[in-house]
């Protein structure tokens, strides 16, 4: 019944808190850019040469140099060849050397030698038994705690509990402060990343910025190339979000630079130009398309010929957590049809990210349904003015605004709603039976969208001939360019003749009507142009 962002065809738009398992090498928040979120070494590959037998002590040193050069494929050989040893010798090298208790910096680099073992063979070797001895009782342990500490702190951001999962955040900040080690990794960066991803989606991007700069810096000294990507990301979005275009756009060229230097070409160009958009002032909305999982702007995209194409919506602001979960308390409310509870969810949303269009978006429809058409105009008139051409925001506020005409039933908005039931729950013949009772009832002989769901219904139930004088007729009646634009794509799925599918599409890719619908059309008409290019 209520569309949510990251429905269908489009890409999650909601922020995700929870995390799996708070290991040491995890990050603070998931990027949908990233390759990946393995460690240095759990990624490597196992096996290659083989490694004869040696003495504890031997091996113990050359996992100690293996560590602290960062080699993952020596690290992997090490520990298929010797596992059995380390296992067995793993207790007795818990007990640091006499001579080095004195020595801070050698007792951090000899204990990141056996954290960096007892998580490779938790990762690799599904092994959590070396862990467990470092971590011992989880109540005394200050790792375990921390680890502890920031799953509380995920579960609590996803509850909307952002005060006591900044409190918790705050512990484990001092907790891990005390135990930093020499590893490739810094604690207090990533926790410091938490922490401003807390503040950031809690709806204070301000508090947010000395966490995430804290993040990068430390993550830089360390040469943690994963952590530096991340709080450069996040520090990209929280000056977005604020309005600093310019910085926004620096830290977009950063982050093309880190992609550059780490060998990812496509993901290096795709954010340099990404910085040259918010510098020239991005849009409020557009479409955006990943091709084979590249990342495009509509007028970059590649050859499509069997291609994986997605598409989706891109604003100019990241959405926030705070804001995404008040709508989805607010549309369950809906679901349940305590219509009054939702708008007050929807309201409470649209205060905490005054940027968002889906507050206002599902506040509108919750109007229609307790019969405020007027309302329900202005609140189309808000999504719009935030995002143009939200999902289907055009065509819903011209029927919103005919209805409060009088021109349209208000039971019109009920048939077309029905659309979004699922199959299993109402029929596609009996979806069809009421929109076609609905246009009998109609003394102005239906409008444009209420053909537009005929003609949808009739080629679901295989009855293309009368699917496409639906969808016809629909044009012949409809002057809001939101409408015809999802007409003219739906009309060319329907015949066979390619040159009218080819014009058909061209017309709706040039209308600024129904962004998703131009997004089908500009993708359909390319591939049908690059299919037919051969035979030219």
């Amino acid at each position: 019944m209520y569309r949510e962002p990251g429905t269908g065809n489009f890409p999650a738009d909601l922020p995700q808190f929870s995390v799996n398992r708070m290991g040491l090498l995890d990050r603070n928040r998931p990027n949908p850019s990233s390759q990946g979120t393995a460690t240095p070494f759990s990624n490597m590959p196992l096996g290659g040469a083989p490694v004869q037998a040696i003495e504890p002590g031997r091996l113990w040193e050359l996992l100690a140099a293996t560590v602290a050069a960062k080699d993952g494929n020596r690290l992997g050989q090490l520990a298929s060849a010797h596992r059995e040893v380390i296992a067995r010798n793993f207790p007795e090298w818990q007990k640091v050397p006499v001579a080095m208790r004195e020595n801070q910096a050698a007792m951090q680099q000899y204990a990141n030698v056996l954290i960096v073992v007892a998580q490779f063979f938790r990762d690799v070797f599904n092994d959590p038994t070396l862990l467990k001895l470092l971590t011992g009782d989880d109540a005394n342990n200050p790792l375990s705690r921390w680890q502890n500490n920031l799953r509380q702190a995920d579960a609590l951001m996803g509850e909307l509990r952002f005060d006591e999962a900044r409190a918790i955040l705050g512990v484990a900040l001092t907790d891990i402060e005390k135990i930093e080690t020499s590893g490739p990794v810094s604690y207090v960066a990533v926790t410091h990343g938490k922490i401003a991803h807390c503040f950031f989606h809690s709806g204070d991007p301000n508090a947010a910025l000395p966490h995430a700069e804290k993040a990068l810096e430390l993550s830089e000294a360390k040469n943690d190339e994963q952590g530096t990507a991340a709080a450069l990301r996040e520090l990209y979005d929280l000056q977005r979000y604020l309005g600093n275009w310019d910085v926004a756009a620096s830290y977009a060229d950063r982050i093309a630079a880190h992609a550059a230097k780490n060998g990812h070409a496509p993901e290096s160009e795709r954010w340099a130009k990404q910085a040259q958009l918010v510098r020239a002032g991005e849009p409020l909305c557009r479409m955006t398309f990943w091709v084979n999982d590249l990342h495009y702007e509509a007028d970059d995209l590649p050859p499509l010929v069997n291609a994986k194409v997605r598409y989706g919506f891109m604003r100019n602001r990241q959405p926030l957590g705070i804001c995404q979960g008040l709508i989805l308390r607010g549309a369950r409310l809906a679901q349940a049809g305590k219509y009054e509870e939702a708008l007050a969810e929807f309201r409470a949303a649209a205060k905490a990210d005054p940027f968002d269009p889906q507050p206002h978006y599902q506040r509108a429809a919750t109007l229609l349904y307790l019969e405020r058409p007027a309302d329900a105009v202005q609140a189309y008139d808000a999504t719009e003015s935030l995002a143009p051409g939200w999902f289907y925001c055009r065509a819903d506020r011209w029927l919103a605004a005919e209805i409060a005409a009088g021109r349209e039933e208000l039971a019109s908005f009920m048939v077309l709603r029905t659309e979004e039931i699922p199959e299993a729950a109402m029929s596609w013949e009996k979806k069809e039976t009421a929109v076609k009772e609905a246009l009998a009832r109609s003394t102005t002989g239906g409008a444009a969208l209420l053909h537009l769901y005929h003609g949808k219904c009739l080629a679901r139930l295989g009855i293309i001939g009368e699917a496409q004088a639906a969808f016809r007729t629909g044009l012949e009646r409809a002057q809001e360019p939101d409408v015809r634009t999802r007409l003219l794509v739906e009309l060319q799925t329907a015949i066979e003749d390619k040159e009218e599918k080819l014009r058909l599409l061209r017309e709706a890719a040039d209308l600024n009507g129904n962004l998703i619908a131009g997004a089908i059309a500009r993708l359909a008409s390319r591939e049908l142009a690059e299919l037919e290019a051969p035979a030219q």
